[in-house]
């Protein structure tokens, strides 16, 4: 086995349409590792298809870590994230997959202001139960909710240096913010 093949991972991303989630598997992709995207639409075929179309309107800066020979391959499902199934049933049947990412996160001024719109722990809570029914791997949460410190014992932080810090604050207290560090004490436990 080569350097190559033993720092090769196979990265599941929730939420893989999303902006950051592009960026993220654009460089896994370009660095060799191979991903299985999940998205929303009606069949895998067409998952394949979006996230395709949606990197390849994405674009990298210059610069950054070189292009492996090989880039990894892509593979897309549109399997519900907020169901446990969904985690099990992926890393039962695909002992390749190492590492999950996940980039959820509410979309639009609607469901950050709702108290029902749960997309952080419903999801976390999902891939947490969907690991434990399966098997554990490596898990990166990519959160923008502005909280510093360890998950279930984090605060609400921001920059020292980030005006006007008033309006910031207050946004750390709307529905979405707070069910993100719900999110993370589910991690924590």
């Amino acid at each position: 086995m080569t350097d190559a093949e033993r720092s090769k991972n196979h990265f599941l991303v929730v939420a893989a349409a999303s902006r950051g989630a592009l960026y993220f598997v654009k460089k896994a992709l370009r660095q060799g590792h191979d991903v299985t995207a999940l998205c929303r639409p009606k069949d895998g075929k067409s998952a394949l298809e979006r996230i395709t179309r949606l990197l390849d309107e994405t674009q990298l800066a210059e610069g950054g870590q070189k292009a492996a020979p090989t880039p990894g391959a892509l593979y897309a499902n549109n399997e519900d994230i907020l169901n446990a199934e969904t985690y099990r049933t992926l890393l039962a049947n695909d002992s390749s997959i190492d590492r999950v990412c996940c980039f959820v996160g509410a979309t639009n001024l609607r469901q950050m202001m709702s108290r029902t719109h749960l997309i952080y722990t419903k999801t976390i809570q999902a891939i947490v139960v969907g690991m434990q029914q399966s098997r554990w791997v490596e898990f990166f949460y990519h959160g923008s909710s502005g909280t510093e410190g360890i998950p279930g014992q984090n605060v609400s932080q921001l920059p020292e240096n980030f005006k006007p810090r008033w309006i910031l604050n207050l946004g750390l207290k709307i529905p979405a913010a707070q069910n993100c560090f719900e999110s993370e004490k589910i991690l924590a436990k």
